[in-house]
């Protein structure tokens, strides 16, 4: 009986696939949703289920994750005119050897007549005044980009992989960073994950959240 309903889930959601955000939908049940997110996927799903219904259930849940696939790239076709307008993003930075902060940015940003992002954020964190950080960012070739960042001592690489997107960049002091972005289905915000190294060790991290608001 479970299983057969787990197969009239999976037919639900593959014949009408979420048009929003498809991580609240009734249309992606909660348990699909879990087993994506813990990686246990489709070797979870089909060997909780009786052996006759396994084979289609395989089909149906391979389905669903496509549809859920092509949704997420449609609404990040130009992922530059995520910055473009008004976004917000919070954060947590966690220092060596000291106390975690709070951050929080403002940014507003304006796509050029040549395509490239120009984008100001007004960073706010405690301890520290506010001030400005300044992006100019262009597509240099299918999934890449470049450019520079104010708080960088070089240019800024940017890289799509499986969907994420890989920030690399130098800072004074000898200073590497690497940040993940990785957008959510609703097409309007994303993670961020930012990692500092200094002769390869991690001195910094932070992790939040970044929405497009306007």
């Amino acid at each position: 009986m479970a299983s057969r309903k787990l197969l009239e889930l999976l037919e639900r959601y593959v014949r009408n696939p979420p048009k929003t955000d498809i991580r609240r939908t009734a249309a992606l049940p909660d348990f699909i949703h879990w087993l994506r997110r813990r990686s246990f996927g489709l070797y979870a799903l089909t060997t909780a289920m009786e052996p006759s219904y396994r084979a289609r259930a395989t089909v149906l849940f391979l389905a669903a994750s496509l549809t859920s696939s092509a949704a997420l790239g449609e609404q990040l076709r130009d992922p530059l005119r995520f910055f473009e307008g008004r976004t917000v993003s919070v954060s947590t930075v966690k220092l060596v050897m000291k106390k975690p902060f709070h951050s929080r940015s403002v940014g507003r940003g304006e796509i050029k007549p040549d395509g490239s992002l120009y984008l100001v954020q007004r960073i706010e964190e405690e301890g520290r005044p506010p001030h400005d950080r300044r992006w100019q960012i262009r597509r240099v070739a299918s999934g890449r980009f470049a450019g520079t960042m104010s708080e960088a001592s070089g240019p800024v690489t940017i890289e799509e992989i499986g969907g994420r997107y890989r920030f690399r960049f130098k800072m004074k002091g000898g200073l590497s960073a690497e940040q993940w972005m990785t957008p959510l289905p609703d097409g309007r915000s994303a993670r961020t994950k930012l990692r500092v190294r200094k002769f390869g060790v991690i001195i910094a991290r932070s992790e939040g959240m970044i929405r497009k608001v306007s």
